[in-house]
């Protein structure tokens, strides 16, 4: 098999493009990690647990994305049309995960209610424990006999909620 000086040419250009997006990826990572990790430890004492974890993955989530699309750009790979496939299967998406993104948005209310932070003892239903986390989809109650019980975050709007450390000091 003969390559001509044309063919040769063009497969260094492909590979040197293939290379810079490998390289932006790489650098990418190392940036989120780095960002994240400054942003924990400048907003630990001003934010509480729930919010920093929130704020943590909205960020690393986001630089992400932006990294893989500034490599994507890099090999050539046209946006366009990939983000027309995006939009309808955003929708598709949507339409498939009615209850997640109830449970998203409720997370989101509970996020910037709070009404209860991860610690505190509290009561819904028949249910009794300690908040251990409160992600985007549920909230994880670690109840006296040491089983952990998963409350999805719409449940948790829609029920009474009982905070017993909200007030510290009891009769």
């Amino acid at each position: 098999m003969v390559c001509s000086q044309e063919t040769i040419s063009q497969l260094l250009i492909y590979s040197k493009h293939w290379l810079y997006a490998l390289i932006i990826l790489f650098l990418g990572y190392t940036v989120n990690r780095y960002v994240t990790k400054k942003l924990v430890k400048n907003l630990k004492e001003k934010t509480t647990a729930q919010q920093l974890i929130i704020i943590k993955k909205s960020v690393s989530y986001s630089l992400s994305v932006v990294t893989i699309i500034v490599a994507l750009q890099q090999i050539g790979l046209s946006l366009s049309g990939l983000l027309g496939v995006a939009g309808i299967l955003s929708v598709a998406i949507g339409f498939a995960a009615q209850n997640s993104i109830a449970n998203i948005i409720s997370g989101l209310f509970l996020f910037f209610e709070q009404p209860f932070v991860i610690g505190d003892t509290i009561k819904i239903h028949d249910h009794i424990g300690q908040v251990k986390s409160i992600d985007l989809l549920s909230v994880k109650i670690l109840k006296s006999d040491r089983s952990l019980l998963r409350v999805p975050n719409e449940s948790m709007l829609k029920s009474d909620i009982i905070n017993m450390s909200h007030i510290p000091t009891q009769r």
